[in-house]
């Protein structure tokens, strides 16, 4: 988290697992995602369904090939979509440090213990 808080990180290459995800998110950049595993392949699928990155093995995974790596890449820092996908990463980044996670968290827990109820 620290090396992508410093701005000089233009994409984050992982796994797919949920810190990942959720430190790239709020690192503001995309993502190439190479998931292994149960759900890693949700968050690659996440990655690009919401316009942050790319799925960079589909239909190789859990393998990778060279070409995947490369056609990621290169899809992520110049591809059709890249100018997106950056935009993209920036703009949810920028939600994510309005309120973190987990001050919502933090409120929520303070109106519960307030008013027992999250209806009141």
């Amino acid at each position: 988290m620290a090396m992508l808080e410093t701005r000089h990180i233009v994409a984050s290459v992982h796994h797919g697992g949920a810190n990942s995800y959720h430190e790239a998110l709020s690192g503001g950049v995309p993502h190439v995602v190479l998931p292994m595993w149960v759900d890693l392949y949700n968050y690659a699928t996440l990655a690009e369904v919401t316009g942050v990155g790319i799925y960079a093995t589909r239909g190789t995974a859990p393998h990778w090939t060279v070409e995947n790596l490369s056609n990621a890449f290169l899809g992520v820092l110049d591809g059709p979509d890249s100018a997106s996908m950056r935009a993209n990463s920036r703009h949810i980044a920028q939600l994510m440090r309005k309120e973190p996670g987990s001050h919502q968290t933090a409120r929520v827990i303070a109106d519960l213990a307030a008013h027992k109820s999250l209806d009141n």
